[in-house]
């Protein structure tokens, strides 16, 4: 699914009006919109319609009560969006057009029941990087050790349009069980030939790999080692230098999280929503990296709030969105 265009009323934070996500002139969804503003214009608000709409056709459970939304001093609003379907996601829907009008009300009259077949094109998630999906990189996104178990719901999509401080949390344990596993594969097989050679070697992390050195090409995610019960991930800087995970600089770990995630989640074709694509980024290093995360997944629209006039600058104007008014 791909958002073309929505229109908003009275959406608390936002300004009204039509936001539009399509190439002036073939009416082709864009791959990439900046949305720019200066403070409090309803930058992030925007992403925030945008979620709230998704969420009414079919939910994550993160939707809140639409009253919540309207903007203070009003009594009614609405969240209008287009949305273009493919030929699989209409097959799947049994849906005769490829576009699709979703509407969400924030007060008064009754909510409009979403379309069983869409609800569960929309509502359902998985990791499988053939499955559409949305995720939401929140201002304060960072990389952390996780503590204790996993939260619940992770695996159903409940945290990924949320801005909880610990839905990145604990990727280093997902990296350290795919070297362990390839580590017990290696084992097998030299159990059972006597002999494994290099070529021979399954190497789990690849993806990782090459997803961190498109990202920062002077950094290798070289190891992934066990250290008192938890684990360690190492990287080799281009001079040689070996650097753990959380002594990388706040840029560096901003792009390995953007790395790791992509891949963790298999985010293609996806719908990807940035506040700040360039928080702890240094200005001459955000362009580059923006656009080196735009081609990192297949097919994705991303849709970044920012206040970075070197990215508004990197785009073509009409992959720009303003967010000019104030309001509450």
């Amino acid at each position: 699914m791909k958002l073309l265009e929505l229109e908003v009323e009275n959406f608390l934070g936002l300004p009204d009006g039509r936001y539009t996500f399509t190439h002036p002139t073939t009416g082709a969804p864009l791959p990439l919109v900046l949305v720019g503003g200066g403070p409090s214009s309803g930058k992030t608000s925007l992403l925030e319609a945008i979620i709230a709409l998704k969420e009414s056709v079919g939910s994550y459970h993160v939707l809140p009560e639409p009253s919540r939304l309207l903007r203070s001093g009003k009594r009614s609003g609405q969240v209008r969006g287009r949305w273009l379907l493919n030929p699989e996601e209409m097959a799947k829907a049994g849906w005769a057009e490829p576009t699709f009008t979703a509407t969400l009300a924030l007060g008064g009259g009754e909510a409009r029941a979403p379309e069983p077949a869409l609800e569960a094109l929309f509502g359902g998630y998985s990791r499988d990087p053939a499955a559409w999906k949305a995720e939401y990189f929140p201002c304060d996104r960072r990389l952390a050790p996780r503590v204790g178990l996993a939260p619940p719901g992770e695996e159903s999509g409940r945290l990924r349009l949320t801005r909880r401080p610990d839905k990145y949390a604990g990727l280093e344990q997902v990296l350290m069980q795919l070297a362990v596993e390839d580590g017990l594969e290696a084992m097998a097989r030299v159990k059972e030939s006597g002999i494994l050679l290099r070529g021979d070697q399954r190497d789990s992390l690849a993806p990782y790999k090459a997803a961190v050195a498109a990202l920062c090409p002077w950094l290798r995610l070289s190891v992934v080692e066990p250290r008192d019960g938890a684990a360690a991930v190492w990287f080799e800087r281009d001079n040689g230098a070996r650097i753990e995970l959380y002594s990388l600089s706040h840029g560096e770990q901003q792009a390995v999280l953007f790395a790791l995630v992509h891949v963790f989640l298999g985010l293609r074709r996806a719908l990807v929503l940035i506040d700040a694509p360039e928080a702890h980024i240094h200005p001459g290093e955000q362009s580059r990296l923006l656009h080196a995360l735009a081609g990192l997944g297949e097919d994705n629209q991303i849709i970044a709030a920012t206040g970075s006039n070197e990215l508004l600058g990197s785009v073509p104007r009409h992959q720009t969105l303003l967010c000019r008014s104030k309001h509450g």
